[in-house]
């Protein structure tokens, strides 16, 4: 995928459309007529498949736009609101420059069967030539999109997995998907189109609009592809036997030996050693809880603990636990603590925590 678009085909796109000057040609000169009707066909079965397209994106566009109209003043500063309005601008872009205009007027004039006459009316090179600018357009216009789509997404994710408002971000997360699914429909039906109109270029009479530089952007080689040959070599002997080259052979013996290193340092890993540092891991998380002495210290770490899961919840002492499992273990904890027997009490609360967290 290019990170920019090309400036010459971005100029391009910009400029008027061609004349629609038909040229009169003899079947027997046209060499290629049933490909050009073929094509034609294809193009109109795709043009409606985009409009179909365009309709849910539309609606999906609508839904985007009421739902951070609804967000604005909350949200305005955080960067997954602003990644989906720039989402929005691609999109509304996107439906500006569609060019089903384009593609309906070169379809129009395009035969739908072959003739009965001698003599046949074709456009010239320079509409389809147009009509792939436009479609090249739109094609870079939905890679942008699909770049928009996952950044936005993993905003969405991240809030998610914070459990910070994340009624919001499952709302947002749903209607990009379907914009992402959307446009990726929409660029396999601009990519049919685009070979269709590489057909007609090369079959049209006619002179070009472009020089061979644009078109070879536009739509790559128009000679014809060689067909790949295989990779095995293969030579007939007088005899007629066929010998395949299949590469050096290879020793057996070095595989067996890999094997029984790489199963020798799989058996020395779990080591009792190492064992015994994996279990004393979380006594080393749990330090914290000689520092709490009474009630208030351990309202204030409940408090702070609180406040640093809604922040940064992976470096919190608690973020095995989850959102219902952390207030049902404060309750749990609070509930527990006897005023009359303090000591008694900073104990058992200490014990709690330690259950929970291990």
């Amino acid at each position: 995928m290019d990170t920019e678009p090309d400036s010459e085909l971005l100029a391009l796109a910009g400029a008027p459309p061609p004349i629609n000057n038909l040229v009169k040609v003899l079947q027997d000169e046209v060499k290629g007529l049933k490909v050009v009707i073929k094509s034609n066909n294809k193009i109109k079965e795709e043009i409606k498949k985009i409009g179909e397209g365009l309709k849910l994106l539309n609606s999906e566009t609508q839904f985007l736009d009421r739902l951070l109209y609804k967000h604005h003043n909350r949200f305005r500063n955080d960067r997954g609101y602003k990644s989906l309005r720039i989402l929005l601008k691609s999109v509304r872009k996107l439906e500006i420059v569609c060019p089903l205009k384009e593609l309906t007027n070169l379809s129009s004039l395009l035969p739908l069967m072959v003739p009965s006459g001698t003599e046949i009316l074709l456009p010239p090179p320079s509409l389809p030539q147009y009509s792939g600018v436009k479609v090249w357009l739109a094609t870079k216009l939905m890679e942008r999109i699909d770049i928009c789509c996952r950044s936005c997404g993993v905003y969405a994710e991240q809030r998610l997995a914070l459990g910070h408002f994340w009624g919001m971000a499952a709302y947002h997360l749903a209607v990009v998907s379907r914009i992402w699914t959307i446009c990726c429909r929409l660029k396999e039906f601009y990519e049919q189109v685009q070979i269709s109109l590489k057909n007609l270029t090369k079959y049209l009479p006619g002179r070009s609009l472009y020089t061979e530089s644009v078109v070879e952007k536009l739509f790559g080689s128009m000679k014809a592809e060689p067909k790949k040959e295989s990779n095995i070599e293969t030579k007939i002997e007088s005899k007629g036997r066929v010998e395949f080259d299949l590469g050096v052979k290879l020793n057996r013996s070095k595989f067996s030996e890999d094997l029984k290193v790489q199963k020798s340092a799989l058996e020395n890993h779990d080591s009792p050693q190492e064992n015994l540092s994996s279990n004393s891991k979380p006594l080393i998380c749990l330090k914290f809880l000689a520092n709490l002495h009474s009630l208030q210290d351990l309202q204030v770490f409940l408090d702070e603990e609180t406040a640093k899961r809604k922040r940064e919840k992976k470096s919190c002492v608690s973020k095995k636990l989850d959102q219902t499992e952390w207030k049902a273990l404060k309750k749990e904890v609070l509930k527990a603590f006897n005023q009359k027997l303090p000591n008694k009490s900073i104990k058992l609360c200490r014990k709690k925590i330690a259950n929970a967290l291990v």
